[in-house]
């Protein structure tokens, strides 16, 4: 599907393609024995077994009982059949340190509940520990990835957190996804002072979560005023606003983006559309907003409503109505089967266009035929910032204290990371025409 890419406070018509320090740690602390340890693994099990071939069965046998140059062998053979596996390539990344020093990380992504946005993550958090290790590591020291498997419920958020805090070898943790995976597991990380770093979390409350809380996603408010002057801006200023209003994510782009309309001269149009009701019907919502008065239709769904917003839109488009979407509609599957809401309208942090001849694109184009997102990005920033904060210091309080001060950068693909005082993300905001 092609795209365009708009700047988002651009108000012209100019377009743009818009962890201590320890080696192999083996098996899991004690701590995180029981139910949570089938959730969390460095090669020692599979976590995405649905789409295992035996290569990669074998290799994660041989990781549990040390074998690493199998190990490397059989995820090598893996990848050849299925190279767009971030998760063997992260095992892969792990078995070639072996019992070597390392520097540990952790990613928490959705597995079992979201397997596609979970993947655009890892992709991201693999390229970056692919491309780091293979430049030398950090300071000579390679970097090594422990990958849990959350579903984005805060329980086993909260338990999963609560392991990795007691893990030593971690020094800092990429995720959660959702916001309320992330706002769920914040206090854990707060008290246990090790750092989160979400790359997609964008809800208003996690600027309040804690010192040791930061993302790598600009402020929702500048998405949604992005999107509010867009749609002043073309004459489709009567907006209805879809959100699922029970979470925190969604609910917060909508108050920002109602917020921003209004002070743009737009019209939030009094239709309640709530993607998480019991029973919402795409249909009438769309019908009710043409009768409205309405000129375009704004989505802002929760992971688990995205594709009630997909048939939202469609519904939208059959009513010759514009459609707006926030960050959450940018998905790997959208980007490439999207043809029921082609000519949406996304803000997002980043988009492959605007990166197409950048080193890292290069390396997706290698590793995964090109298939990532702006989560993918920001994953991979994400890595990168904690590289650079363990390149000053490498300790959990050292990468803290590098993330808060005010002269800290890191390049990334997505642009210098750099956070503020409340750990959110200095950033631009795109708008993506679908």
């Amino acid at each position: 599907m092609k795209g365009q890419l708009k700047r988002g406070k651009s108000m012209g018509r100019r377009w743009v393609w818009m962890l201590a320090i320890l080696g192999w740690a083996g098996a899991l602390p004690a701590a995180a024995q029981g139910g949570i340890e089938s959730r969390i693994s460095r090669g020692e099990r599979l976590l995405i077994a649905g789409e295992a071939n035996n290569d990669k069965r074998q290799a994660t046998a041989a990781i549990g009982a040390r074998e690493f140059a199998q190990a490397v062998a059989r995820l090598t053979a893996s990848l050849q059949r299925s190279p767009d596996d971030p998760e063997a390539r992260i095992y892969l990344n792990n078995a070639r340190i072996g019992t070597g020093r390392s520097h540990g990380l952790a990613v928490s992504v959705p597995i079992g509940t979201n397997l596609t946005i979970a993947q655009e993550i890892l992709r991201g958090v693999s390229q970056a520990q692919q491309t780091i290790n293979q430049g030398g590591g950090i300071n000579g020291v390679p970097l090594r990835v422990t990958i849990a498997n959350d579903d984005n419920a805060p329980k086993i958020v909260e338990e999963i957190a609560g392991a990795l805090v007691r893990d030593g070898s971690v020094l800092a943790v990429v995720g959660h996804n959702s916001s309320t995976a992330s706002l769920a597991g914040a206090p854990v990380y707060q008290g246990g002072k090790l750092v989160m770093v979400s790359p997609t979390s964008d809800s208003l409350k996690l600027s309040d979560a804690g010192s040791f809380i930061f993302r790598t996603l600009p402020p929702i408010g500048d998405q949604g005023r992005a999107l509010a002057s867009h749609a002043v801006q073309t004459k489709r200023g009567r907006v209805v606003v879809c959100s699922a209003y029970n979470d925190t994510s969604a609910e917060s782009f909508r108050q920002e983006f109602e917020k921003a309309l209004t002070a743009a001269k737009g019209t939030v149009v009094p239709v309640r559309c709530d993607l998480s009701v019991q029973g919402f019907s795409h249909s009438a919502i769309a019908a009710q907003a043409k009768q409205q008065g309405a000129q375009a239709v704004l989505l802002a769904p929760s992971v688990q409503t995205i594709p009630l917003a997909v048939l939202t839109g469609a519904a939208a488009k059959g009513q010759q109505l514009a459609v707006l979407g926030s960050s959450t509609m940018g998905t790997l599957r959208l980007n490439t089967q999207g043809k029921d809401v082609e000519g949406m309208v996304i803000g997002v942090p980043w988009h492959p266009r605007t990166a197409a001849n950048s080193p890292f694109m290069r390396t997706a184009e290698n590793l995964w035929n090109g298939n990532v997102t702006w989560r993918s990005a920001n994953a991979h920033d994400a890595v990168v910032a904690i590289a650079a904060a363990l390149r000053r210091s490498p300790s959990r309080a050292g990468v803290q204290q590098s993330f808060a001060s005010a002269n800290f950068r890191a390049d990334g693909v997505t642009g210098s990371v750099r956070f503020a005082k409340s750990g959110d993300r200095w950033g631009p905001t795109l708008l993506w025409c679908g």
